[in-house]
C-alpha cells in the first residue's frame, strides 16, 4: 500500500516471502551455490503522537467507524511459453470493476530461468512489433505502435517507459534508470490504461494481452506482465478486522 499515506492503527501487517525452488537464478556461473537468508528486517514507518492527537485518534477508534483504504496493488503474472508464431493472444486474468488495470508493464526473456550461465535480472529484446491490452472491448494503446527494434524505430515504447516514471513516481525523466541505448537490449513495454471510461459498469473486466513480433516467437520465451491495479480494503480500528472489498 505504497500509495495509502493516512495513519493506520491496531491492523496486524505480514511480510510474506515466497522464495523459488531454486537459488540458480540469483547468481551467474559454473559452480552450484545455495543461498541461505538469517535475517531479514522490515523497516515501517511510525508515528508518535502529542497527547491531543491521541484524544482525537481515540476517540475515533471507539466510535468503530469503518475505514476504507484506497491503494494501487501490484500482481505478477508469467507466461511460461508463447506460441511460435508471429502473434500471441494472452487471456491474463477476470477482475472486477473494483480491481481495475491502471499500468500493465512486460517484459520477455528467452532462455534465462534456472540457467546459471544467464543473469536473470535481465530481460530480451525478442523483436516485439507492438502490443496491446484489451480491457473487454476497450483497447491500449488505440493505435499500434509498429516498433522496429533493429532499425532503432522504438521511440513509442521508450516515451511510454519514460511516462509511467514520471506519472506514478513523479520522477525527473533525466534520472531514469535506461537510456535509450540500454532500452533496445532490454526493453521494457508500459500500456497506460489509467484513463478509463468510468461510465462503463460491467460486472467483469477481462484481461488480454495480445503480443506481436516482427518474427515467430522463438521456443524458451517467457512473457511476464505486471499489473497495477486499483484494490480497496475496509478495515476497524477498534477490532483490527479486515475485510476486502
Amino acid at each position: 500500500m505504497e500509495d495509502y499515506r493516512q495513519v493506520i492503527v491496531n491492523m496486524k501487517q505480514e511480510l510474506i516471502l515466497i522464495r523459488s525452488r531454486s537459488d540458480t537464478d540469483c547468481y551467474s556461473g559454473e559452480a552450484d551455490a545455495t543461498i541461505q537468508l538469517n535475517k531479514i528486517q522490515w523497516k515501517v514507518p511510525h508515528l508518535t503522537l502529542s497527547d491531543d492527537a491521541k484524544l482525537n485518534l481515540f476517540e475515533r477508534i471507539n466510535k468503530n467507524s469503518a475505514i476504507n483504504i484506497p491503494f494501487r496493488q501490484w500482481e505478477l503474472y508469467e507466461l511460461p511459453a508463447l506460441k511460435q508464431a508471429p502473434m500471441d493472444i494472452w487471456p491474463i486474468k477476470t477482475s472486477t470493476q473494483l480491481e481495475k488495470p491502471r499500468w500493465v508493464i512486460v517484459a520477455f526473456q528467452k532462455n534465462k530461468k534456472f540457467s546459471k550461465s544467464e543473469k536473470a535480472a535481465n530481460f530480451d529484446n525478442v523483436d516485439i512489433r507492438d502490443i496491446k491490452l484489451h480491457l473487454n472491448s476497450e483497447s491500449y494503446p488505440y493505435e499500434a505502435m509498429h516498433l522496429n527494434f533493429n532499425e532503432n524505430t522504438y521511440i513509442a515504447a521508450y516515451h511510454q517507459y519514460l511516462s509511467f516514471r514520471r506519472n506514478y513516481y513523479g520522477k525527473d525523466d533525466q534520472d531514469a534508470l535506461f537510456d535509450y541505448e540500454y532500452f533496445k537490449s532490454c526493453p521494457i513495454f508500459i500500456v497506460d490504461c489509467s484513463k478509463q471510461n468510468e461510465t462503463l459498469k460491467n460486472s467483469t473486466v477481462d484481461i488480454k494481452l495480445e503480443m506481436e513480433s516482427r518474427n515467430s516467437f522463438e521456443a524458451g520465451i517467457v512473457a511476464y506482465c505486471l499489473i497495477l491495479h486499483d484494490a480497496l480494503v475496509q478495515y476497524s480500528p477498534l477490532t483490527g478486522e479486515v475485510k476486502k472489498l
